[in-house]
Formats: structure tokens, C-alpha cells, sequence
């Protein structure tokens, strides 16, 4: 009767065992599927908004940035309800760090192109100065809650 309850247990650990492995390799082929282009939407998003002083239209600029921040952001959306996978899902601290880094690179340009756009109107650049500064203090702050929010349900 012993040995019977011995091999069960042992029989039991495996299996545990064998679920925690199945769990590692499902969480690193879905790490390895990590989508590509959202990689390369996040960076023509900040060469977009880069080059946007240089070019003579901060209207089109900032169009096609929006643009591309709502498809980014669409594309992300669709990839996580597919595969699990998102760019604001990050999977250890190294990966977290990089996408809080790219993400508030891209919210504090976002905000001085927007910034520049209105000054090129009202040729006041204090108050337009004002108004980049606060867009970026509000998209940071919306940045660091989700994150929290994503941190906080172990996501």
C-alpha cells in the first residue's frame, strides 16, 4: 500500500512537472512570435514624428503620426486577442524597461510636434510650450497607470 502511495505521488509531481514545463515552452513560443511589425510601427511612429520639424507641413506631420499610432495600437490590439502577445505586455524586467523607454520617447515627441503644429499658428511658443508640455505630463501619466495596471495583474 505505501509503495502504491509512493509511485502516485511520484506520479503526480511529474505530472506537475511536466505542466510547468508546458507552460515555459507555450510562454516562449508566444515570446518568439512577438509581431515584427509592431517593432517597425513603434519606430517609422518616432521617425515620423522626428522629422517632423524639418518638414513644412506640421499639419500632415501630425496626421500621419496619429495615423500611425491608432493602426499601431489596432495591430497590437488584434495580435494579443490572437496569439497573447502585446507590445504593453511585456515579459521580464529588461523587455518592461525598453517598452517604458520607447513608449515615453514616443509620447514626448508626439507632445513637442503637437507643441510646434500650434505654435506655427498662434506664433506664441511660451504658451505652445505650455500646451506640449502638458500633452506630454498627461500621455505619461496615462502610460504609467496602464502599466501599473498591466504590472499589478501579474500580466
Amino acid at each position: 500500500m505505501e509503495s502504491e502511495d509512493g509511485s502516485t505521488e511520484r506520479d503526480d509531481a511529474r505530472a506537475q512537472l511536466d505542466l510547468i514545463t508546458e507552460d515555459r515552452q507555450a510562454l516562449a513560443q508566444r515570446v518568439a512570435q512577438h509581431p515584427w511589425w509592431h517593432t517597425l510601427a513603434s519606430a517609422a511612429i518616432t521617425a515620423v514624428i522626428v522629422a517632423a520639424p524639418l518638414s513644412g507641413s506640421m499639419w500632415i506631420v501630425t496626421l500621419i503620426s496619429v495615423l500611425l499610432i491608432s493602426a499601431s495600437a489596432a495591430l497590437d490590439k488584434e495580435c494579443d486577442k490572437r496569439m497573447g502577445v502585446s507590445i504593453m505586455k511585456p515579459v521580464g524586467r529588461r523587455s518592461l524597461a525598453i517598452v517604458i523607454t520607447l513608449v515615453t520617447v514616443e509620447v514626448a515627441l508626439f507632445a513637442a510636434s503637437v507643441g510646434i503644429m500650434f505654435a506655427e499658428l498662434s506664433g506664441s511658443i511660451a504658451v505652445n510650450s505650455a500646451l506640449a508640455a502638458v500633452l506630454m505630463i498627461v500621455g505619461l501619466r496615462m502610460l504609467s497607470h496602464t502599466m501599473a495596471q498591466e504590472i499589478r495583474h501579474g500580466r
